[in-house]
């Protein structure tokens, strides 16, 4: 079981529940101060740095490899 994430305090949200695993990121499922209920989706670590290492090593024009006009 995954440990909850740690949320910045400036979002204000709590009671994190996991709602979702897939290959790429976790699911939580929050609440803001009035009760609204919240998604948050975060990338797992492996797949973060995958996409980061992408982008580095791309075109200057993010991921893509042709320019559009």
């Amino acid at each position: 079981m995954f440990m909850p994430p740690v949320f910045p305090a400036h979002w204000h949200v709590s009671q994190p529940v996991l709602i979702a695993d897939t290959f790429s990121s976790l699911v939580w499922k929050a609440s803001l101060p009035d009760g609204t209920p919240a998604i948050v989706k975060g990338l797992k670590p492996i797949i973060a740095l995958t996409i980061l290492t992408l982008i580095a090593i791309t075109t200057p024009y993010g991921c893509s490899t042709q320019k559009n006009d």
